[in-house]
């Protein structure tokens, strides 16, 4: 019974530096790179291991194009800290903190009433929601997670028909 489990184990080892190879040689990407990628692959549930078969599967073949590995690559790198950049407000929000200010973020909206304007405050903040509403991104250029969400819609309705 044991020896059953070390093969298991032994197999979707095997199958995780596989697909890592892949990803590297699909995606001209490095080791490290593929593995946030496959890391992201495996939290999205975009694969999925086969433990008897020793092998990743993929839910669509899409996710194996250069360019979504690429984009894949570019959305490990703002979840870990690479790209995002702060606001000003959320910068002054988080200075007013530590200085102690018992509720920095009307103060920081006060600062900024006074500097900018109601009207302009009221402009900023409005574009703030939006932007937090769409994850951050702009909008002619989907998410990773959009086209995930696209994707996996795409293979419910195929099941369905």
């Amino acid at each position: 019974m044991r020896k059953a489990f070390q093969d298991i184990a032994q197999r979707l080892v095997q199958a995780e530096e596989n697909f890592i190879a892949s990803l590297m040689e699909l995606g001209g990407i490095t080791r490290a790179e593929a593995t946030r990628v496959c890391d992201l692959y495996r939290r999205e549930k975009l694969i999925k291991r086969d433990a008897v078969g020793g092998v990743y599967n993929v839910k669509h073949g899409a996710f194996l194009d250069r360019d979504v590995i690429r984009r894949a690559l570019a959305e490990t790198a703002t979840r870990s800290g690479g790209k995002r950049r702060s606001t000003p407000f959320a910068t002054l929000t988080r200075k007013l903190a530590a200085r102690g200010s018992s509720d920095p973020k009307a103060l920081a909206a006060w600062i900024g009433r006074k500097q900018v304007g109601q009207a302009e405050m009221t402009r900023r903040a409005v574009k703030g929601k939006a932007k937090k509403r769409r994850g951050g991104k702009k909008r002619h250029a989907p998410s990773f997670a959009a086209l995930v969400r696209r994707a996996q819609r795409r293979i419910r309705s195929r099941r369905h028909r």
